[in-house]
């Protein structure tokens, strides 16, 4: 329930940072239970919520105005090849920061606020 509540406040930022209504960005998120990692994706709508909620089988709505998308397991910290599978994915998730999100940041954000 935390990971939901702070995908609608950070979409909520976002919104009033680049004065998009639904944001046109998806997110990955990171979702860890016990020695388990998985990534989500969320994604703002204008609609409600449809999710395969982390931890919940059975799809619920929810109230929030973005849907969570998936739930991949990327990797674990039992093994030493779950943590190479985590360290692989940790990067490409930097290198979406550092391109996607950091152009998408400039181009909606930044250049909004020099206006």
């Amino acid at each position: 329930m935390q990971l939901g509540v702070w995908v609608a406040a950070h979409f909520k930022r976002l919104r009033i940072l680049s004065h998009e209504d639904p944001v046109s960005l998806t997110l990955p998120l990171l979702y860890i239970s016990g020695t388990q990692w998985f990534l989500l994706f969320a994604r703002d709508s204008a609609q409600q919520i449809v999710c395969c909620f982390l931890i919940c089988l059975t799809c619920q709505p929810l109230t929030f105005q973005q849907e969570l998308l998936g739930k991949l397991l990327i990797g674990d910290t039992d093994t030493i090849v779950g943590c190479y599978k985590l360290l692989a994915t940790l990067r490409c998730l930097c290198g979406w920061i550092t391109t996607t999100f950091k152009d998408w940041f400039e181009l909606k954000v930044l250049a909004q606020s020099n206006q």
